[in-house]
């Protein structure tokens, strides 16, 4: 079912107006400058192109949490992100658990600075990014952007995803999105030049 996917106004010269409902809808003034273009998602400007999460991604990884039973996994070394150190910040730049190096990359498991974390399991679609190289537990989705896209761009446009995410996790016990359908959840990608805030 095509959405109409919520742009955010600083792209245009001329401000998005917001409609309130569930799923976070914007609509553009039609000028010549922005012309639209009819696709799967809904209207988008003409420049930009529908895209997957996996093909704006050099890698997605999905976290996992080394042995608590073992007390030598634990040093401070690298950060061990859960969604309780978001604290409703968009950088994590501490955390209250370290892991080791040596497991981290042993266990092909580290994200490099200004990645984008997503929760896709429990507290469905919080989003940070990383101020420093970390690994997550399982509950989150980290994307590390290819140079299609701006990290901090792709930031927000997870912020305006967490109505669609949370609506298809539903209400069950422990919900969750699978990395499958996370990995493939389209977007509409501007080019780089116009993902910049000043843009």
């Amino acid at each position: 079912m095509p959405y109409h996917f919520p742009f955010l106004h600083k792209h245009f010269s001329n401000k998005a107006m917001f409609k309130s409902n569930k799923l976070l809808h914007f609509s553009f003034y039609r000028t010549p400058k922005h012309q639209l273009k009819k696709t799967p998602i809904g209207e988008i400007p003409k420049e930009w192109q529908v895209v997957k999460i996996k093909e704006i991604a050099h890698k997605i990884i999905t976290g996992k949490t080394p042995s608590t039973k073992n007390s030598a996994l634990w040093k401070k070394e690298v950060m061990f992100v859960t969604p309780s150190d978001f604290n409703k910040q968009k950088i994590v730049s501490e955390t209250q658990r370290y892991v080791t190096r040596s497991w981290a990359t042993r266990n092909s498991l580290l994200i490099p600075p200004k990645s984008v974390l997503v929760v896709c399991i429990a507290s469905i679609g919080e989003v940070a990014m990383n101020g420093k190289e970390c690994i997550t537990n399982q509950q989150i989705n980290s994307i590390i952007p290819n140079n299609k896209v701006i990290g901090e761009w792709l930031y927000y446009q997870m912020l305006y995803l967490k109505p669609f995410f949370k609506q298809h996790a539903g209400m069950t016990t422990t919900p969750i999105i699978k990395k499958s359908y996370f990995e493939t959840f389209p977007l509409p990608l501007p080019p780089p030049p116009r993902q910049h805030p000043s843009a």
